[in-house]
């Protein structure tokens, strides 16, 4: 869905599939690292990254 991030993209298919949010996070988060794009999780289909997911990657940053 082009109005989600890639990691809430795989978390929506897993709750989806009867699976907690927690759980599904967690497992969208784990997949996303071994397909090497754990870097992108936030990112939006046009490449844009969420104001406030963007936010958190900053260190020194709390949202």
């Amino acid at each position: 869905m082009p109005c989600l991030t890639a990691l809430q993209n795989v978390q929506v298919a897993l709750e989806i599939n009867d699976l907690p949010a927690r759980l599904a996070r967690r497992q969208a988060t784990e997949l996303l690292e071994r397909l090497g794009v754990a870097d992108r999780a936030f990112e939006m289909e046009d490449g844009r990254l969420r104001a406030a997911e963007s936010a958190r990657q900053r260190p020194g940053v709390t949202t």
